[in-house]
């Protein structure tokens, strides 16, 4: 139940919707991942962050996915997969959930 920035967030990586212009910059995972929260200007490129919507009527905000035409949505992540068999290493009992649908 860890995240860095946004849960939607994860799901996207997770599932491989992340913007062509994201996936092109040569960046480290986790600064693709924070370029789609916050935005990134630098050397690398220039990409705006994606937008955030209201979490019905809450305070909560979450990041709202980009799919584009050739988005295929696939198997791309392992971060939910490592989390949970290091807590059941520790003998903690959990089950991965994911948030959606998109």
């Amino acid at each position: 139940d860890f995240s860095h920035y946004d849960n939607f967030l994860d799901a996207a990586f997770l599932f491989n919707v992340v913007p062509a212009s994201v996936q092109n910059l040569d960046l480290s995972d986790l600064e693709r991942y924070f370029a789609l929260g916050r935005g990134y200007q630098g050397e690398k490129g220039d990409v705006r962050a994606l937008p955030m919507k209201k979490w019905f009527n809450t305070n909560y905000h979450y990041i709202v996915p980009k799919f584009e035409k050739d988005t295929q949505v696939k198997l791309a992540g392992h971060k939910i997969f490592d989390e949970f068999q290091e807590a059941k290493e520790l003998g903690l009992n959990t089950r991965p959930v994911l948030v959606g649908p998109f």
